[in-house]
């Protein structure tokens, strides 16, 4: 009973110095030191009014009570910050160690509970026959090709409209640079005002915007050059159902506004590629997970589009010419700090393409810091009496080799290297030209580019 009467004592003491010591002790203070207060209690910024006792009437009394001690509460400034630095350095904790951790473990137990590869597919052809036979089939109708085509769909990483989640989901932000999606798949933060249509833009601006493009293209038709413009889109505009819930601005992004404009006024060889990819969306997969590029497989359907533009015909995509391969790098996985080991494997898709045709590369000594080339030089067997010089950003990777098979020489140069020696010469020896860029640097990058292009060809 001794001990539970010290422990009594001991709790009356301490609600009795939080309550009344305290302010009495900070009053006595800041009596003494009138600035100690303002030192103390610096401003956090709040932008609101402290309560005062006013107003007061029996059915307020408490609340307004609280709400005045609470906003003049001894070191209020300095609990509030260091209650934030904790609860940060906790969420950081978290999201840097024990989420991955758990995340992984949680991962390690679903794959290895999970079904075959061979049990997934049956598993996937059982239920499309099902699917199909309760939607009603005429006798015509092949039922079994049908299975199979939606078995290969989830094959090769195509969107099933059935399996699409359309509830709500916070936007998560990472590294300040990085979206958290659905269902594990990143997207850049940096993308976000295009998707949701906030940076849009007046047909006036647009106008004043393609003035070099203008130029650049009366250029090449007086030497006879073929100018192609192409605008790959960025991941969000493609698989948008992996975004998290967001407000939309306006549905019609600034990309698709400059490329309608671009339509009906002007004659420029110019394509936003959207389409093209949202066509082949639900059947394959096209852009990684864990990166903000487009795959090898995406890059074909954009340039098989580009030949096409060419005159040069190209084969459509089946599932026999289609190659994939495991793979976890990703920069969105990089550029977040992310621990990739926390996911399952994404993939990448290939497609065998003009097999027959053997492109040699040339090293150039152009390089970025990460080793990758800044400027790609490649020839070829493909006996097509024509050069390419293709300017562009990153995109232009996954795409080079299958241009490169339809042309005796190519290059492909980062959008930063074009007034270089090595690029100048190659823009005045080209048969084509072809300026790329991302749908978020559209506005900013390929305007740069065409001044740059244009200039070459003039000096």
């Amino acid at each position: 009973m001794k001990k539970l009467s010290i422990l009594r004592k001991f709790y009356i003491f301490s609600f009795i110095f939080i309550l009344i010591l305290i302010p009495f002790f900070w009053t006595l203070i800041t009596a003494i030191n009138p600035e100690f207060q303002d030192m103390i209690n610096f401003d956090l910024e709040e932008k609101r009014n402290k309560s005062e006792l006013t107003d007061i009437n029996i059915d307020n009394f408490q609340t307004k009570i609280e709400n005045y001690y609470n906003d003049r509460l001894p070191f209020r400034s300095i609990l509030i910050v260091k209650y934030r630095d904790i609860t940060n350095y906790i969420e950081s904790l978290y999201n840097k160690n024990i989420g991955p951790y758990l995340l992984k473990k949680k991962n390690e137990i679903e794959q290895k509970n999970a079904p075959t590869k061979e049990e997934l597919d049956r598993i996937r052809i059982e239920e499309a026959l099902a699917k199909l036979k309760e939607e009603g089939l005429n006798e015509n109708y092949h039922l079994m090709d049908e299975a199979v085509e939606k078995y290969y769909k989830n094959r090769f990483g195509g969107i099933d409209e059935y399996d699409v989640d359309n509830s709500y989901y916070p936007l998560k932000i990472i590294n300040e640079r990085v979206i958290q999606g659905k269902d594990d798949w990143f997207f850049l933060n940096d993308t976000l005002p295009n998707y949701t249509g906030a940076n849009n833009i007046k047909e006036d601006k647009i106008e004043n915007y393609i003035k070099p493009f203008i130029k650049l293209k009366q250029k090449c038709d007086e030497l006879g050059k073929e100018l192609i413009f192409i605008t790959i889109p960025d991941k969000n505009k493609v698989y948008y159902e992996y975004m998290p819930t967001v407000e939309i601005v306006d549905p019609i992004e600034r990309t698709q506004k400059i490329y309608d404009y671009i339509k009906n006024n002007t004659d420029l060889n110019y394509t936003y590629m959207k389409q093209e990819l949202l066509d082949y969306k639900n059947k394959f997969r096209l852009y990684y997970k864990y990166d903000s590029h487009y795959n090898k497989l995406g890059a074909y359907i954009v340039a098989r589009k580009v030949l096409n533009n060419l005159g040069i015909e190209n084969e459509d995509i089946n599932n026999n010419n289609i190659t994939y391969t495991d793979m976890n790098i990703g920069d969105l996985l990089l550029i977040g700090n992310i621990n990739g080991l926390a996911y399952p494997p994404d993939k990448d898709f290939t497609v065998k393409y003009k097999e027959d045709v053997i492109i040699n590369k040339s090293e150039t000594g152009l390089k970025n810091e990460d080793g990758t080339d800044l400027v790609s030089v490649y020839s070829s067997n493909a006996n097509i009496d024509k050069k390419l010089f293709y300017v562009g950003d990153s995109y232009r990777y996954n795409i080079m080799e299958y241009l490169a098979k339809n042309f005796d020489e190519s290059m492909f140069a980062d959008r930063t290297q074009t007034t270089t020696a090595l690029c100048k010469k190659m823009i005045k020896e080209s048969d084509v030209i072809i300026i790329e860029s991302v749908g978020r640097f559209e506005e900013t990058i390929a305007k740069v580019m065409a001044e740059q292009v244009l200039y070459v060809l003039n000096s």
